[in-house]
């Protein structure tokens, strides 16, 4: 009996079911919360982060390093994403790039910030490392990388090999500069 009346009951779920049903569901909306990331740049020798000498917009405030500080802090050592060709652009309405000043192809030029437009001395683009010695390197290395101006095809490096708060960023010749080239990422999600 009890048979009888579960098969019963299961029929007619299975009539209902079989029941053709249109279901109009309104178009999904547009995602307007699509994540965005800022990225902050560490330098592999020094472990200082790629910063600004002072928190301005001025054009031409030259790039330094400085410790690393969380992304809800008040600094400008976090770029937005931006498409390819890659530009170390700072969030706000302000729209600065990191550059190679003035188009100077030497192997000294500084790294400053200017108004972002489009120009080859402010395109990036990462490259991997060389590491060569004990694997304890490439291990430690294995998520590093360089950064080369498109403009130029040199790298960002410390001036100097020094630990210390703003010490200056410039371009050198790509791998000729050891850890102080090589750079790790760090991303946030908004």
């Amino acid at each position: 009996m009890r048979i009888r009346r579960t098969v019963a009951a299961l029929t007619v779920i299975a009539g209902l079911l079989s029941t053709a049903v249109t279901v109009t569901l309104p178009a999904r909306p547009a995602r307007a919360d699509t994540m965005h990331f800022l990225h902050q740049f560490e330098n592999a020798y020094s472990r200082k982060c790629l910063d600004l000498e002072s928190w301005t917009d001025e054009d031409g405030t030259p790039a330094v390093q400085r410790d690393c500080l969380p992304a809800d802090a008040y600094t400008k050592q976090w770029f937005r994403e931006t498409a390819w060709p890659l530009q170390f652009e700072q969030p706000g309405d302000g729209r600065k790039c990191l550059e190679v000043a003035a188009f100077d192809t030497s192997d000294t030029a500084l790294i400053t910030q200017h108004y972002c437009n489009g120009g080859p001395h402010q395109n990036w683009t990462l490259l991997p490392p060389r590491i060569s010695g004990p694997p304890a390197l490439a291990v430690l290395y294995a998520d590093a990388f360089l950064i080369q101006n498109e403009y130029t095809g040199k790298c960002l490096t410390l001036a100097a090999t020094q630990t210390y708060n703003d010490v200056a960023i410039m371009q050198r010749p790509c791998y000729t500069g050891g850890s102080t080239q090589l750079w790790w990422m760090h991303s946030y999600g908004y």
